[in-house]
């Protein structure tokens, strides 16, 4: 199942191309990444959503903590983040 949110989405180097969709297969692709990549890609997605990328400490802990997190992602999870995200592009904060 798909969820369209509008997240940037990044290739392997941290460069924006366009859009990317909510789902399983998005967040294999964001699991597949090194520490590295997998910090650049959430640092770009901070920046994007507003939110300062030097305020974000993502140290070996806390991207085991993001990858955790990502692989036990249900469908049900991955809506609720699709409508969050969509709801905070139009202002909605909740």
């Amino acid at each position: 199942m798909k969820y369209r949110a509008v997240i940037g989405s990044f290739d392997d180097c941290g460069r924006k191309e366009g859009f990317m969709n909510l789902d399983k297969n998005s967040i294999n692709m964001l699991l597949s990444l090194d520490d590295q990549r997998l910090a650049v890609v959430i640092r770009q997605l901070a920046s994007s959503a507003g939110i300062s990328p030097s305020s974000i400490n993502l140290g070996p802990d806390e991207l085991n903590s993001v990858r955790q997190a990502l692989s036990m992602a249900t469908d049900g999870d991955l809506s609720r983040a699709a409508e969050l995200i969509k709801n905070f592009k139009k202002g909605n904060r909740g």
